[in-house]
């Protein structure tokens, strides 16, 4: 079966919750905290009207919460764009975007 990325993340956090998902700069989120705080994310976002039909654009420079950011905004039912890279060749209009910035 195919799953989302954001799925297999859950997945393995109940397998796993106190291993090491990320690290980055000397930082580290187990399995459990991105979890959690990719679920907290997707929780706001949803609860401010991101669905399905929403894309989410992340202004974050390459981090840990940016990690955070795509799992909560996929979790939401979002999709993401990293850096607004493809929102620059103008292909989405305005009313079709939500931005996140950190």
């Amino acid at each position: 079966t195919e799953a989302c990325v954001h799925e297999l993340v859950g997945a393995q956090a109940a397998r796993t919750p106190a291993a090491v998902a990320l690290e980055w700069a000397g930082a580290t989120l187990t399995y459990a905290a991105l979890q959690g705080s990719a679920g907290a994310v997707g929780v706001w976002l949803h609860a401010h009207g991101v669905a399905s039909d929403r894309v989410v654009a992340l202004q974050l420079h390459r981090s840990l919460e940016q990690a955070v950011g795509v799992l909560g905004s996929l979790a939401s039912y979002g999709a993401s764009q990293l850096n607004g890279w493809p929102l620059a060749a103008g292909w989405l209009q305005d009313s079709q975007l939500d931005l996140l910035c950190c």
